[in-house]
């Protein structure tokens, strides 16, 4: 294979594949930006009061429901790690592996891992979500988002990664 067509992206790991998973992750990360600004728009404060109207005053949730929130988001951080730990297992089985069709089953897994641990990060932030939105503070989202960003961003897809999981002479 020429370096000419590998420098374009036609080498093992098909150019257009890696756009997939880019174009996923983007999507996802982007779900996260979008989060905050529904909160930001949601919890503003209201307007200043109509004086002959009479508005129920709301109770605050109680808290039972962050600490809810905050074990729902560590759950989604565990199972994230229990799918990553996995996805390295395939990878590595897949390396010691003779059969022809274990790079293709380990890239498949890398995939569909990827996506998986995407969403689970994305679940992270939607926890928060739903905290600032029932407390009507977009600052309870802000740590979760934090969270959820910088596991996206460890997690972004990259060609050597991709290459990784499937040998060379699995033939991708």
């Amino acid at each position: 294979m020429s370096d000419e067509r590998r420098e374009r992206g036609q080498g093992q790991i098909p150019g257009d594949v890696l756009l997939v998973l880019r174009i996923v992750h983007a999507a996802l990360v982007a779900s996260i930006l979008l989060f905050l600004g529904v909160v930001t728009l949601v919890t503003r404060p209201p307007a200043d009061p109509v004086v002959s109207v009479d508005t129920p005053v709301r109770a605050e949730p109680p808290p039972v429901v962050a600490m809810a929130m905050i074990a729902a988001g560590g759950i989604s951080l565990v199972a994230l790690l229990l799918v990553r730990r996995r996805m390295a297992r395939a990878r590595d089985a897949a390396r010691g592996s003779t059969d022809p069709q274990a790079g293709k089953r380990a890239l498949a897994r890398y995939y569909t891992g990827s996506i998986v641990s995407w969403a689970l990060a994305e679940s992270i932030a939607l926890c928060g979500f739903i905290l600032a939105i029932i407390h009507r503070e977009p600052s309870r989202m802000y740590p979760f988002a934090a969270v959820g960003v910088v596991l996206m961003v460890v997690l972004m897809p990259r060609r050597r990664d991709l290459e990784s999981v499937t040998p060379s002479d699995h033939g991708g």
